[in-house]
């Protein structure tokens, strides 16, 4: 079954898209909101490991039992999926800037987003956009993934 082009239903909403979506201070713009959101919860995340830390000290964990206190909300999930995607609106940003006529030309011919942006695989986008990482960062970034 071959997908229909939804451009092709909506022409006018064509060039908007372009618009944004070849505009590296949209993507800035979009990862320094998410980068932002994410700060909102580092003073939790302090308190949470403040709270095990001193516990641990304490030697109130038993080895292998029944966990006898409640720990704080864990939320390093929704930060660390919120630092992620700042840095993978940043890696877009330097694609696009650096590719932008190459991704034009792509969705000129296909009519759907172009491949060097779509994907949130942090390690392929920092290779895109010429972005170095040893293999210390690689791991790091593809655990998080």
């Amino acid at each position: 079954m071959t997908r229909k082009n939804v451009f092709s239903s909506y022409p006018q909403f064509v060039g908007q898209y372009l618009e944004q979506l070849l505009n590296p201070r949209v993507w800035v713009n979009k990862a320094d909101e998410m980068l932002e959101a994410s700060k909102v919860l580092e003073p939790q995340l302090r308190q949470y490991w403040s709270v095990v830390m001193t516990r641990e000290k304490e030697r109130k964990y038993k080895r292998g039992k029944e966990y006898p206190y409640t720990p704080p909300p864990n939320l390093h999930g929704p930060y660390f999926i919120l630092v992620s995607y700042g840095l993978e609106n940043l890696f877009k940003a330097i694609i696009v800037r650096e590719q932008g006529d190459e991704i034009r030309s792509e969705f000129a011919q296909k009519g759907k987003l172009p491949s060097l942006i779509k994907g949130h695989n942090l390690v392929e986008l920092s290779k895109k956009a010429n972005i170095e990482m040893d293999i210390t960062h690689q791991f790091i970034i593809s655990i998080d993934n």
